[in-house]
């Protein structure tokens, strides 16, 4: 058995249906299931919570849209990365029109971010701070409850709000072409307890597998197909080998 952090809540991702989790995370688990013949127990987490678990041993991996960033390569280590995307801004002219504002005017304080993520920590940047939830789910909630004026608009990886909206039916607008809401690149990887350069080279073997051999390719098809997304935008060439330090 190995434990394995999910967000365990995003459509396309990781998300439950029908009693089985399913998702393109999901399917590189799987791949690495296959290759080395364990069996997965999934433990959703939410954002804030990654780094705790992989420190405090409750998870042995976290693949769960966990984007590699320098601070917090100081407390786990990652391997990867397995996905590229952008930070992307979801919003509707519909609320936007009713409480009196266009979308170049979307304020930082009624936008929502998942507390944890990289998407919280570029907001408060600009010293206006975001309404944050604990989940992404929440935040949505927030979002398409046309009486709760506090949240106009969703922040996370553009991919995640793609594959939402498709979910949905109603992918609403992806926006993220502001200089209040810069673009930042986001690399997802899997998410080990620090100092695993040995775990780290081999799962980045791995993660080379899963993109050249063609999973990756059916990982996208079978779960963010409907999204709208150019698939090689967000394919990497490899993994990124100078994470794996001690």
């Amino acid at each position: 058995i190995v434990n394995v952090g999910i967000n365990g809540g995003n459509p396309g991702w990781s998300l439950k249906i029908a009693g089985e989790q399913s998702g393109f995370d999901i399917d590189l688990v799987a791949f690495l299931e296959k290759k080395y013949d364990f069996q997965a127990r999934y433990i959703p987490l939410a954002p804030a919570e990654r780094e705790n678990a992989l420190r405090n041993c409750e998870v042995d991996i976290v693949v769960a849209n966990y984007s590699m960033t320098e601070a917090r390569d100081a407390v786990v280590d990652f391997a990867g990365p397995y996905y590229l995307d952008t930070s992307g801004l979801l919003y509707s002219n519909e609320k936007l029109k009713k409480y009196g504002y266009t979308s170049d005017e979307i304020p930082v304080s009624k936008t929502c971010a998942v507390s944890g993520t990289t998407a919280e920590t570029y907001l408060r940047r600009y010293g206006d701070k975001p309404q944050v939830e604990k989940s992404a789910l929440a935040c949505r909630k927030r979002y398409y409850d046309l009486d709760d004026d506090g949240v106009l608009a969703v922040i996370t990886d553009k991919s995640i709000l793609a594959a939402y909206g498709a979910s949905l039916g109603r992918v609403d607008t992806v926006y993220f072409k502001s200089d209040k809401f810069p673009i930042s690149e986001e690399k997802s990887g899997i998410g080990l307890p620090n100092n695993s350069p040995k775990l780290c080279e081999s799962l980045s073997n791995d993660i080379d597998e899963f993109i050249k051999e063609g999973a990756w390719k059916t990982a996208f098809e079978n779960n963010l197909s409907d999204t709208g997304e150019n698939m090689y935008d967000h394919k990497p060439t490899s993994s990124d080998r100078s994470w794996c330090k001690n």
